[in-house]
């Protein structure tokens, strides 16, 4: 490594789509510093699964070794200003989702957890709001 960038390159999916900016993003796909991929489940897919995996990319070599990526199992609560947990979506589904619909205007927070201890760096939010 001569001071570039460092990313990754997919070096397998095991289970499940992976796609980069729309297109399918298999092996030899670079993710590099402020690029995302988009991991999709395939239907019925529960559980902890081991997705794919990734080697470390300097634009010229690959680390000699693949790293498991694994999709951790998040449990999603809801809690108002008190903290006082209202709702909880804790499936067996590779996501999860609370409804907001009865509730009053106010402050509410999100407390997202790994189950088992389980630690993820990076998850997507999305809020839509009843009308």
């Amino acid at each position: 490594m001569d001071g570039g960038s460092l990313g990754f390159r997919i070096a397998s999916v095991n289970v499940g789509t992976l796609t980069k900016g729309g297109a399918s993003a298999g092996s030899g796909t670079t993710l590099m510093p402020g690029e995302t991929v988009l991991w999709t489940p395939p239907n019925g897919q529960s559980g902890t699964p081991n997705a794919f995996t990734v080697t470390a990319w300097d634009g010229q070599f690959a680390s000699p070794a693949a790293v498991q990526v694994k999709i951790v199992d998040l449990t999603l609560k809801l809690l108002d200003s008190g903290g006082n947990v209202l709702k909880t979506a804790d499936t067996a589904n590779n996501y999860e989702e609370v409804g907001l619909s009865g509730l009053a205007a106010g402050d509410y927070y999100f407390e997202v957890l790994g189950k088992g201890g389980d630690i993820s760096r990076g998850y997507a939010v999305s809020l839509q709001t009843p009308v």
